[in-house]
């Protein structure tokens, strides 16, 4: 292992400011809660906003140390998330514990990968698509023997059998969705400046979840996407816009220069895709019946519940800010 890959995260000139500017925000946060739960301090933790400020206070310093603290740490904790994350949808869809055994390998392998060897990462991509194959052949069942009057290729299934397909399908997307998805942190990390970009798109989608929580409470009426999420409106999109304007700003100060356009545009992208991939998640919860994800974050429920959007954001401001910068 390279041990270059582990810094001191005080050592960089942007942790203090940072830190600080992540302090200040968790103070007002904490101020608001308070006050607009000013009648029900005696039962905090059963109030819709106080769980979000304790998820949050908690995970803030991890994220900011983390990116800080170099590859290794960072890798090791993108890995925990993606570890979890695949639980979390193994859980939701009933997947086979060998599937989701291989799941787990994957999903493990490909953020380490990214960090320290990231050509390997198509290589295990692929080979993951030929075990869950492997897999589903070694499962499947038919009913019975096929009769005299039936052909080979019309021998009958059950919905058993159905499902094994359906399992192999779904053990690998949980390997491309959090852990291969999620990998994108570590790639932007490796840009110039990239611990203070990586920082500025995990801000500009904290808060613009933030702003479209409070705007879609205070002024939401008309739904977005009421098939998906029901709470999903318009004015909450437009607190989407204003958190990720918001967030991003960091990236004034954390460099490397870019054009205008970029500053100016990838924003809105960021909003843009914070939206679709919180509605996505949604899709994933809405097809199985389940409400959150899991249980690991008190006001936000599970783990993809808080990364969902993060997701979506970050391969999408790669491919930007790889072609721009």
């Amino acid at each position: 292992m390279d041990l270059t890959s582990l810094t001191n995260p005080l050592s960089n000139p942007l942790f203090l400011p940072v830190a600080m500017s992540a302090a200040g925000l968790l103070g007002l946060f904490l101020a608001y809660t308070l006050f607009v739960e000013r009648k029900n301090l005696n039962r905090l933790m059963q109030t819709s906003l106080f769980p979000r400020w304790l998820s949050s206070a908690v995970l803030a310093p991890v994220v900011v140390l983390s990116v800080f603290s170099g590859t290794l740490p960072l890798a090791v904790m993108i890995t925990v998330i993606a570890l979890i994350s695949v639980w979390e949808f193994g859980r939701m869809t009933s997947l086979s514990t060998t599937f989701l055994r291989a799941a787990y390998l994957f999903g493990a392998a490909v953020p380490l990968l990214t960090a320290f060897a990231p050509h390997l990462v198509p290589a295990v991509l692929m080979v993951s698509v030929l075990t869950m194959g492997c897999i589903a052949v070694f499962k499947y069942r038919t009913v019975a023997p096929v009769s005299s009057l039936q052909s080979a290729s019309a021998a009958p299934t059950t919905d058993a059998d159905a499902k094994v397909l359906q399992q192999a399908v779904l053990a690998f997307f949980a390997v491309a969705y959090a852990p291969l998805l999620g990998s994108f942190a570590v790639l932007l990390s490796k840009m110039t400046g990239g611990a203070g970009i990586l920082l500025s798109l995990v801000a500009a989608v904290a808060l613009s979840d933030t702003c479209a929580f409070l705007c879609g409470k205070a002024f939401g009426k008309r739904k977005m996407a009421p098939h998906v999420s029901p709470n999903k409106t318009w004015a909450g999109a437009a607190g989407n816009l204003l958190g990720a304007y918001l967030g991003f700003s960091i990236v004034l100060l954390a460099g490397p220069a870019m054009p205008l356009a970029v500053l100016l545009g990838l924003p809105a992208l960021i909003a843009a895709a914070s939206i679709m991939g919180d509605l996505f998640e949604s899709v994933i919860k809405r097809s199985v019946g389940v409400k959150d994800a899991g249980t690991w974050l008190p006001g936000f429920g599970g783990i993809l519940d808080r990364i969902d959007s993060l997701l979506f954001v970050l391969p999408a401001s790669y491919l930007v800010l790889s072609l721009a910068v």
